[in-house]
């Protein structure tokens, strides 16, 4: 379960503003180190055990609707452009690490994020 007590909420992201960001990671140590990321909304008026929120997408064209699957970068290597996350303009962006490979350190690494496609936040309803 996605609590307060095993994330940290003071590392959120404030992505008002924008649908997507863009992530890239760093890694120092291994041999072809890969890294796969994950965004985690929250919403500070919920729950806690509530509050964290998985994006769900929608399968793409081809795919079956049992394909429904998490907002995720995928195997990032450190020497790739960056991926695009969407995060539809949250106040409270988290992103996690959810899988490492190849990776001979714990410490050896940093998620790189920028902003991405900016949100018409004049006809869109205010994030959660």
């Amino acid at each position: 379960m996605l609590t307060d007590a095993n994330i940290d909420p003071t590392v959120a992201l404030d992505c008002y503003g924008y649908d997507s960001i863009f992530v890239a990671v760093e890694i120092t140590a291994g041999t072809s180190p890969t890294m796969t990321i994950e965004a985690l909304l929250r919403a500070a008026d919920a729950a806690d055990g509530a509050r964290w929120k998985r994006l769900m997408l929608g399968a793409k064209d081809g795919v079956t609707l049992a394909a429904l699957a998490n907002e995720t970068t995928g195997a990032l290597a450190p020497d790739i452009n960056p991926v695009e996350l969407r995060v539809y303009g949250s106040r409270a962006v988290f992103l996690r690490v959810t899988a490492v490979a190849n990776s001979a350190s714990t410490t050896a690494w940093k998620i790189l994020a920028r902003p991405g496609k900016r949100r018409d936040v004049m006809t869109q309803a205010p994030p959660t």
